[in-house]
């Protein structure tokens, strides 16, 4: 398996467990991983964006 799959965090926990990935060798990605969190942007997001309501929920019952 591609070394970038093994990483990812969708499958790193099944890795490990199966013994493909060892947890030195994530916990050495993730250190080594630039932070790049002062370059986010800040999104907001409501579920009135999409067209939903908390409403719509109850008028289907």
């Amino acid at each position: 398996m591609d070394d970038i799959l093994k990483m990812d965090v969708r499958l790193v926990e099944r890795m490990i467990a199966s013994g493909e990935l060892k947890l030195e060798e994530y916990e050495k990605h993730l250190k080594s991983l630039r932070n790049v969190a002062a370059e986010a942007d800040n999104v907001e997001a409501s579920l009135a964006d999409r067209g939903a309501s908390l409403h719509d929920d109850a008028k289907k019952k």
